[in-house]
């Protein structure tokens, strides 16, 4: 059994998934990592312009909640 799944694991067909898996999985990781960058950037933009607003409204920070 055991030389039956070592012969597998050593297969070019299961190195070449493995491979096409991982390449996989990590531009994944790269689109996730784009995504959260900016979702950050566009949530301190929002923050900015509502502080902008507020200063030309005259209205102070202290009353944000």
């Amino acid at each position: 059994m055991k030389s039956t799944v070592d012969g597998h694991c050593n297969s070019k067909a299961h190195i070449k998934n493995k491979q096409t898996y991982e390449s996989k999985e990590q531009f994944k990781k790269q689109i996730m990592l784009a995504a959260a960058q900016t979702a950050c950037e566009s949530r301190k933009e929002v923050i900015e312009d509502l502080i902008k607003a507020f200063l030309f409204a005259n209205i102070p920070l202290e009353k944000v909640d």
